[in-house]
């Protein structure tokens, strides 16, 4: 499984996030996103209340990574609802289909306005493992 951890920013939170996989990638940096909106709030979740099925098309992966966070992010605001599994269907260099699901959480502790495009870059190692940075403007 991937990891995350929170960089250095003045202003917004920026992450450094990394997966042994594509999809790897992709739910931890959801789990980041969840992470900031309530801390602690994935740990303890083991039912799943709220099913969202997310869909996304842009022209790399790094957009798509970024489309995608926004889209988890726009029905976490709408729902109430911090989203903590990911059951991707499909996903390509530019085309994800999956299932999200989350419980519903109190209020957020921080409110992010948006997932930027702002030093996202996915990179593939010679390992196969991929990694980028993404920064939540707050």
């Amino acid at each position: 499984m991937g990891r995350w951890q929170f960089l250095a920013h003045p202003a917004d939170f920026k992450i450094r996030v990394e997966g042994n996989s594509a999809a790897d990638l992709f739910l931890s940096a959801m789990l980041a996103l969840a992470e900031i909106l309530r801390p602690d709030s994935c740990r303890d979740q083991h039912q799943t209340e709220i099913k969202q099925k997310i869909e996304v098309r842009a022209n790399d992966l790094t957009s798509l990574l970024v489309d995608f966070l926004n889209k988890v992010l726009f029905y976490s605001q709408v729902e109430g609802v911090v989203f903590c599994q990911l059951e991707i269907d499909k996903l390509t260099g530019n085309y994800l289909a999956a299932t999200i699901g989350g419980s519903k959480t109190g209020e957020f502790v921080v409110d992010v306005k948006a997932v930027t495009y702002h030093q996202a870059e996915v990179k593939k190692d010679k390992s196969g493992k991929y990694s980028s940075i993404i920064i939540f403007d707050i």
